[in-house]
């Protein structure tokens, strides 16, 4: 098997990871738990830099990466999908040499994208809106970016929430608002003028 010298080891301390281009290709490069580990970097969703996504232990107790755009996870070592999805990112053999990285010019495991069913709608057509007949729910949600560092009051939040206390008041609903900046809730950051 061919290997292409990439860089020191020295240039990815333990608990980091960048991306590196070995030959024609980006790479992810990662040293985490002892192990130095090589993926594609192009997530397989939207071709997202993996060397710049989000290390992250989920329930199995495995170590992953989380794509930056859009959050798909890669296990480090086997290039996995977490449980239930059949996504696999490419994996490459990674030696250490006179205080080098090499990684395999080609990948040990190939990337495999599995079919993905999409029907953004399926969500709308399961929820209820009624929890019997004659009811009438009516949800908010505020996107407002004011927050404890922007402490300006938020007109678009107090216009939804007069908005929903006219529901309550003029047509008997249930209301809610949910708050996302309230919420452990990680935006896209939608990196797509790179491509």
């Amino acid at each position: 098997m061919e290997y292409i010298r990439s860089i020191s080891l020295a240039e990815l301390p333990p608990e980091s990871h960048r991306t590196v281009k070995v030959g024609r290709r980006k790479l992810a490069l990662f040293h985490y738990q002892g192990a130095i580990t090589a993926l594609g970097n192009g997530c397989l969703h939207e071709g997202g830099p993996l060397g710049e996504g989000f290390i992250q232990v989920l329930a199995d107790g495995e170590t992953y990466v989380a794509c930056p755009w859009h959050g798909w996870q890669y296990h480090l070592r086997t290039g996995e999908a977490p449980e239930g999805f059949a996504d696999r990112q490419a994996v490459y053999d990674v030696r250490v040499e006179d205080g080098h990285i090499l990684v395999s010019a080609e990948p040990i495991r190939p990337a495999h994208k599995a079919v993905h069913a999409h029907d953004p709608f399926a969500d709308l057509r399961e929820l209820r809106y009624e929890t019997g007949p004659g009811t009438l729910n009516v949800l908010g949600i505020s996107t407002t970016v004011m927050n404890d560092r922007l402490p300006r009051a938020s007109t678009s939040e107090q216009a939804l929430q007069t908005a929903l206390d006219m529901a309550a008041a003029e047509h008997g609903a249930s209301t809610r608002m949910i708050k996302l900046r309230d919420l452990d809730f990680r935006h896209c950051e939608g990196y797509y003028s790179r491509h």
